[in-house]
């Protein structure tokens, strides 16, 4: 079923990205699995297009997620480094930036389907926080 609508969105100019909660680590690193395949998948679809936009939409910030995303840095190139923040404003400024590449990414045009599977078994108090810390 999942593979089907995977086809469909595509097929529709759309994109998918997919991850699996782990029983055992519990934690984000199926989020941003399913988003470094999706940057992967960018790059092979007009690549030039897409650098341009998530540049747009995460400058100055581009390498706070370059950080937890490192396919981003295949598409974007080397970008500079951010300020160091206190650990609140830090947490803050990943959680815009990803809110701002999700939202680059979905459009009327091309919206953007995200299929977790097993979400049953990430933990209540996980962040994309812990995943930039480790």
């Amino acid at each position: 079923m999942v593979d089907e609508l995977h086809r469909c969105i595509v097929a529709r100019r759309g994109l998918f990205a997919k991850g699996k909660f782990d029983l055992l680590s519990r934690d984000t690193s199926c989020l941003l699995g399913a988003f470094r395949n999706l940057v992967v998948q960018l790059m092979v679809t007009d690549a030039d297009q897409w650098k341009a936009r998530i540049l747009r939409a995460l400058s100055p910030n581009a390498q706070v997620l370059c950080d937890v995303v490192p396919e981003l840095t295949r598409l974007l190139g080397e970008q500079p480094p951010v300020p160091v923040l206190g650990t609140a404003e830090t947490a803050n400024r990943l959680n815009m930036c990803f809110l701002q590449f999700v939202g680059c990414l979905a459009t009327s045009s091309s919206p953007l389907v995200l299929f977790v599977d097993d979400l049953q078994w990430v933990r209540s108090d996980t962040t994309l926080q812990g995943a930039q810390e480790r």
